[in-house]
């Protein structure tokens, strides 16, 4: 598993797989989708799975 993050440091970015030789993540993607009012607060927040990872 591994994850990236945006610049304040929320997970936008899930690879759940197994490694392979040259370090990639064979696996499954999913993409989370973050809505936000004005002033920071969450609306909406979920994952969505975008298919293989390779």
């Amino acid at each position: 598993m591994a994850f990236k993050t945006d610049e304040t440091g929320t997970p936008i970015l899930l690879f759940l797989g197994k490694k392979d030789g040259q370090g990639q993540i064979k696996g499954e993607r999913y993409a989370r989708r973050l809505k936000k009012t004005a002033d920071g607060i969450v609306l909406k927040d979920h994952w969505d799975h975008k298919g293989k990872a390779t």
